[in-house]
């Protein structure tokens, strides 16, 4: 019964994700195994979203039973118009899509894969033995839904209860990491300090998934395969693999976003422009740095606009988008006056958060030799990028991010985590991912 009930829980996100996908990617030009990965993200959004304004927005004590009928009613509605509209294939051949895949599959590639899927294995083992730890799971992001579970409400008007805005772990942080897992404790019906573990494995593996497919539109599987293990074999990365933090996922979402924008840079499909702006939003309500990145997103599809001669049309409508999307999430947030920084807002500089900061990339040896190959390949690339404008705005939607990161460690009392290694390891591992992606990018413009 128990297994049954995790089965339920990832099919409530799976299913209703993987409607909204193929819609969005009508035609057969991305695989089903791409699209599940993609389908994990945007279904997590669907379900918390819903709770978060069933709770939040309007402020009513969560019923599992109002929900899932609330739930199961949308997605018959949603599947429905799909299948009138002939946009999704209820026939999944996935056994064969399984034996196409093997078939083709070749002693260089069969190594890889098996070093990946060790990696995948070893990080289940650690996922399923180990309860949540961490200082910040357990004070934040699984206390959160913890509350959430057990209290089945949020204090919105009473500041001084002990429940306000769960307010003994910043009250002003996004929330679809402690939704997420309060929908899996609704449905398992019990807190689980293990279970929430697979929430953030599946992540790990679908970023992997979504990485190797956007490679592969520059490099061969071999190539692409190593990039991925290596990625998978970045300490840091991998220890964010199975406990519950917010970066892992946030780099998850900003993979996407920015790999649909490279997609749309280079075919003008204004379909991956929408999904670009879809999961760019979804970062902001993952975690406040989110902004970071959709400023990054918006600076980039303004110039690139403004250098074909098409300005206003196409920028509005992506923001628009983006808004849409947030809106629940800033109504809220300007309903309630919640900032963005948590550090304090005394802006003055802090220089000597330099040393730190560009140790973090290459001696702690959290992400092993990773950006001194990122440094080498910009280097031999530099007049290729220069002269290619869609390999420039990759690299500019690589270094527009961490410059940012800088500023806000100089300039506000952030530069406290840089001090002691804390936050900035966890802001690094958000545009790793997004750093394969571009080497792999600029491998090919060789």
């Amino acid at each position: 019964m128990y297994e049954f009930k995790l089965i339920l829980f990832f099919l409530s996100i799976f299913f209703p994700g993987y409607l909204l996908t193929s819609f969005l990617l009508k035609g057969g030009q991305f695989s089903f195994l791409f699209k599940l990965a993609l389908a994990y993200g945007l279904g997590i959004y669907f379900v918390v979203i819903q709770i978060f304004i069933w709770m939040f927005v309007f402020g009513v004590s969560f019923s599992i039973f109002w929900f899932w009928l609330l739930f199961i009613t949308e997605v018959i509605i949603i599947f429905d118009i799909f299948r009138r509209g002939k946009n999704f294939k209820c026939k999944i051949e996935i056994i064969n899509y399984i034996k196409r895949f093997f078939l083709k599959v070749r002693l260089k590639e069969a190594l890889l894969l098996l070093l990946i899927l060790f990696q995948i294995i070893f990080l289940l083992f650690n996922a399923y033995s180990r309860p949540v730890a961490t200082f910040d799971s357990v004070a934040t992001w699984v206390y959160k839904a913890k509350i959430l579970y057990f209290e089945n409400q949020v204090e919105l008007n009473d500041k001084t209860s002990d429940i306000y805005l769960v307010s003994e772990s910043h009250n002003n942080y996004p929330w679809l990491v402690p939704l997420v897992q309060f929908w899996l404790f609704n449905v398992l019906g019990e807190f689980n300090e293990i279970v929430v573990n697979y929430i953030i494995v599946c992540f790990f593996v679908s970023v992997l998934i979504v990485l190797f497919y956007f490679l592969r539109r520059y490099q061969n599987v071999v190539n692409s395969l190593v990039l991925v293990f290596l990625l998978s074999s970045m300490p840091l990365f991998f220890y964010h693999g199975y406990n519950v933090y917010a970066d892992l996922i946030l780099a998850y979402y900003v993979l996407c976003s920015f790999g649909f924008l490279f997609l749309w840079l280079e075919e003008r499909d204004n379909r991956f422009l929408a999904v670009s702006a879809i999961f760019l939003a979804i970062t902001l309500f993952v975690k406040s740095e989110g902004v970071i990145f959709i400023v990054n997103a918006c600076l980039l599809v303004l110039l690139n606009l403004f250098f074909k001669g098409k300005f206003f049309k196409k920028f509005v409508y992506f923001v628009g988008l983006i808004f849409l999307i947030l809106s629940p999430w800033e109504f809220f947030r300007a309903k309630y006056s919640l900032g963005i920084l948590n550090e304090g807002n005394n802006f003055e500089l802090h220089s000597e958060v330099l040393p730190q900061f560009f140790s973090s990339f290459f001696i702690t040896n959290s992400f092993n030799l990773w950006w001194f190959l990122v440094v080498l390949v910009f280097i031999f690339n530099v007049v290729g990028i220069v002269k290619q404008n869609n390999l420039l705005f990759s690299w500019l939607a690589l270094i527009l991010p961490i410059f940012l990161y800088l500023l806000i460690y100089l300039f506000t009392d952030s530069y406290l985590t840089v001090l002691n290694y804390t936050a900035i390891m966890r802001n690094l591992l958000t545009v790793v991912p997004l750093s394969v992606l571009v080497v792999g990018k600029s491998l090919k413009a060789r």
